[in-house]
């Protein structure tokens, strides 16, 4: 009977391992999502624009972003839903990125991200810093400053569910204590 007993605990903790690890691998929250694109005219190209929370790279709905040409001429505006925006039809030249109105739980970014647009597509990111709850809870506003990133391609950070070797770590180790301990068990018998 304990010898079950001890075979299920190794069973369950290989188990554990391997849940925690297809959890992280296939979690679609943070990842980057590549809208459906659309027939772009010949000569144009796209920008794929992110707003995502600056320490989990989650991203942020509800915020307000606008891109506007070189001569202050608004391209396209809309509100956060759920990922990135694709932006389609740009020609070669300079834009900028600017926020309007953030999430009620993060600060606004005040920074103006200038991008190009230069013979292909681009990614433009911005991050908002969120509001701790003590904040939040104090009616803190939220229109102070946050920092923004590059938004050349290759400044572009990783928003894949990569961020934490944590969870691995944990993982792998429930793994190998379990099959350590299905394999005495088996051993014995």
């Amino acid at each position: 009977m304990p010898r079950n007993i001890i075979k299920y605990v190794g069973l369950a903790l290989v188990m554990v391992g391997i849940v925690v690890v297809m959890k992280n691998l296939f979690a679609n929250d943070t990842e980057w999502k590549q809208p459906t694109t659309t027939t772009a005219k010949k000569g144009t190209y796209s920008a794929t624009v992110s707003l995502t929370d600056s320490e989990t790279k989650a991203y942020i709905s509800d915020s307000k972003l606008v891109v506007k040409d070189a001569n202050g001429k608004v391209i396209d505006e809309w509100t956060t839903a759920n990922g990135v925006h694709l932006i389609s039809n740009l020609k070669n030249g300079t834009y900028t990125l600017n926020q309007e109105t953030a999430n009620s739980k993060y600060y606004l970014n005040k920074d103006t991200i200038t991008f190009k647009i230069n013979g292909k597509d681009e990614r433009v990111s911005m991050y908002n810093i969120a509001l701790t709850e003590e904040e939040i809870k104090n009616g803190v506003s939220n229109t102070s400053n946050n920092s923004t990133v590059n938004p050349s391609e290759e400044a572009v950070e990783n928003t894949s569910s990569f961020t934490s070797l944590t969870p691995y770590i944990l993982a792998i180790l429930s793994i190998t204590l379990g099959g350590v301990i299905l394999y005495k068990t088996k051993k014995e018998y």
